[in-house]
């Protein structure tokens, strides 16, 4: 059925290497039940000082939906 969503809250999701977490943070609001696995390449200290200072905000929307960040993850 080509009207079946791409993302379902039943679906498990990973995003790699997702740098600023901008496109994670909105998958988790547009499905926030659905379980989601975040990887960035860089450690959370480089987050911070790359993209300071909206990133603790996201990563605090991000945490609120329960989603799992990883860091320092080369896939």
């Amino acid at each position: 059925d080509c009207l079946r969503p791409v993302f379902a809250e039943s679906h498990r999701t990973l995003t790699v290497g997702d740098g600023d977490l901008s496109f994670s943070l909105s998958l988790s609001q547009l499905h926030p039940q659905m379980p989601l696995t975040v990887t960035t390449l860089d450690t959370l200290q480089q987050l911070k000082t790359k993209y300071d200072p909206f990133i603790n905000n996201t990563l605090k929307k991000l945490k609120k939906n329960k989603a799992v960040i990883m860091h320092s993850i080369d896939c």
